[in-house]
């Protein structure tokens, strides 16, 4: 229940950017991705609907991941490249949530 807490409001806050790193990042660290393959033969729309987002704009969001060397795709699969800059990209999108509500409050 509390992860469905915590899911319901990363979707209701976050940038759709936001959200497919932390998604990725939670996938990385809930498999033990050891070789940094966070996903095996899911498709883009299955990623789209657990971020509340769509094919497109998850298929955008990868290329710009992959292009700025966060991760890397092959064959159906997404395979974290730089698990170092996927942290720091959920990071600056925490601190950037966090200031934006405290300026709100």
């Amino acid at each position: 229940m509390r992860m469905a807490a915590k899911q319901l409001r990363d979707l209701a806050l976050y940038e759709t950017s936001a959200r497919l790193a932390h998604m990725l990042l939670h996938e990385f660290h809930a498999n033990d991705a050891i070789d940094g393959t966070v996903f095996k033969d899911m498709v883009h729309e299955d990623i789209a609907e657990l971020i509340g987002s769509v094919r497109v704009v998850v298929n955008r969001l990868l290329n710009h991941f992959k292009h700025e060397g966060i991760i890397e795709t092959e064959a159906g699969k997404i395979r974290i490249a730089d698990l170092d800059r996927l942290r720091l990209k959920t990071e600056r999108d925490l601190l950037g949530l966090n200031a934006i509500h405290l300026h709100q409050t």
